[in-house]
């Protein structure tokens, strides 16, 4: 098996998986930034979960107009995708690659709103 062979193997083999366990980690993330935002006192702690709770929604329109559609359907069928030859399937990869890096530092950055209140309290 080539490493082109294997690159969309793994791809098709995990997706499903990862799409799972992300995409329940994600909703969980978000509604429990709703829930302090409700029920936080401290109107700039509130703000801060709230942003960090939109930012984790904003990944999940990305996620389904930037990868799923236009990049993981075709990891899908892995047939098809053989045909397409080893340079489409690298570029391929390697902007799933940059897609899935931009959404990663979104939910970074909701990440950081949820504990920047918390920062004094580290310390």
């Amino acid at each position: 098996m080539t490493s082109v062979e294997s690159v969309v193997e793994n791809f098709a083999r995990t997706l499903e998986l990862a799409k799972t366990y992300q995409g329940c980690l994600n909703l969980l993330s978000c509604i429990g930034g709703l829930v302090v935002y409700r029920t936080e006192t401290d109107p700039f702690e509130a703000t801060c979960f709230l942003i960090g709770c939109l930012t984790l929604l904003a990944t999940f329109p990305f996620t389904f107009l930037a990868l799923a559609l236009p990049i993981n359907s075709q990891f899908k069928n892995k047939t098809e995708l053989m045909k397409k030859g080893e340079h489409y399937i690298k570029a391929l990869h390697l902007k799933w690659v940059e897609y899935h890096a931009f959404r990663t530092f979104l939910t970074g950055l909701a990440l950081a709103a949820y504990f920047y209140p918390f920062i004094d309290e580290i310390r």
